[in-house]
């Protein structure tokens, strides 16, 4: 601009003439004044833009400097970055908030704003334990099941209106798994029956019962909601079909503790063995076996990377694992688990993990 270049002008004519002669100053002058000139530039050696001469420039000059006392290129952008990144790493509550300004003058300062900390709504309608809760996968609706055997449904949108309670189950209900439109609802119980619910009319579709007298524990939805898994105790893992709640599949072999079915179509298993065992859907072959070493009382698929689970490990862990490459990413300690069954999830667009207590304390963690 014009105003550095008359900056330019006075530092040539009161600082550095001093220190060279005047036919340099008029050479230097005339780059100023004619820098649009090519053959002037290539005359002196420019080439083509003021900036590839200055990096031709810092490599000549490197030439005549030890190496060790050399600034990488860059280097001072990447101190700020590391700053930045290390404040934020000391913000408990600075999640979900990747692109927001922060500040170098002073010091970022913890906001718990954002951070839900107030009871809102309290739901009193079951008579017994409640065992089980969920969020569809929109947002919109909250299950509850029960030791009393009743499942209710409530309207997020709607203050947590009631809308249905699903009643049929002989035993205490302790799971519940939303179809991936969520029109229906998968709920297990303490005996051998399943039952699909439609969600528009509260009315069961479906009442699934296992031979003889095995029990169901868990169960989850393929991704397109086509079929479905359930995972009993008793050693058994069965694949239905959604529509007909016909059996395609039946894998035999270790009591389940908890099962999931991941986005890749991979079934994820919580063995009373204390391993993690995965099998291909598609296949039905078994992908890989991971010994925990101690006992695993719930599991939970990342939806960003569903190569990654969280489980929770008696007597005092949750654990992230890449399961494709058996390793343990992390561990989170804080919480009781010795004698019940605890259960966590993700949460926050996976930026914070959550789960139960038994000293009666929910914990979450950055």
């Amino acid at each position: 601009s014009e105003t550095s270049g008359h900056i330019a002008l006075k530092i040539l004519r009161n600082e550095i003439g001093t220190l060279t002669t005047i036919n340099n100053i008029r050479s230097l002058t005339a780059l100023l004044m004619n820098k649009e000139s090519e053959q002037l530039q290539k005359v002196n050696g420019w080439l083509q833009s003021v900036e590839n001469s200055r990096i031709l420039l810092l490599n000549e000059i490197s030439r005549y400097i030890n190496p060790n006392e050399m600034i990488p290129k860059f280097r001072l952008f990447k101190l700020l970055q590391q700053s930045i990144t290390h404040q934020r790493s000391l913000n408990l509550y600075q999640f979900g908030e990747e692109h927001t300004h922060v500040s170098l003058y002073e010091d970022l300062k913890s906001d718990k704003s954002n951070f839900p900390d107030t009871i809102v709504k309290t739901l009193t309608d079951h008579k017994d334990e409640v065992w089980y809760v969920q969020f569809s996968h929109d947002g919109t609706k909250l299950v509850t099941t029960s030791a009393d055997h009743q499942i209710h449904v409530y309207d997020v949108t709607q203050d947590f209106k009631k809308i249905h309670t699903l009643s049929g189950h002989e035993k205490q209900v302790m799971y519940a798994s939303f179809s991936p439109d969520d029109k229906r609802l998968l709920t297990c119980s303490i005996e051998s029956k399943a039952r699909i619910w439609n969600l528009e009319t509260g009315e069961a579709e479906q009442v699934i019962s296992l031979m003889g007298d095995s029990r169901i524990w868990c169960g989850d939805w393929y991704p397109n909601g086509e079929c479905f898994v359930l995972g009993s105790p008793d050693k058994e893992i069965i694949l239905y079909d959604a529509n007909t709640g016909q059996q395609i599949h039946k894998w035999e072999g270790p009591i389940i503790n908890d099962l999931k079915i991941s986005s890749n179509c991979k079934l994820i298993a919580a063995t009373y063995e204390k391993n993690i065992e995965v099998w291909d859907l598609n296949t039905k072959d078994k992908l890989k076996t991971i010994e925990i070493g101690e006992r695993i009382t719930s599991l939970s698929v990342s939806h960003r990377n569903p190569n990654h689970i969280l489980i929770n490990v008696s007597p005092n862990e949750l654990q992230i694992w890449d399961w494709t490459r058996s390793l343990l990413l992390t561990k989170f300690v804080g919480h009781k688990q010795e004698k019940y069954i605890i259960r966590s999830c993700y949460g926050y667009d996976e930026n914070l993990v959550c789960s139960g207590s038994e000293d009666g304390r929910v914990f979450v963690w950055n």
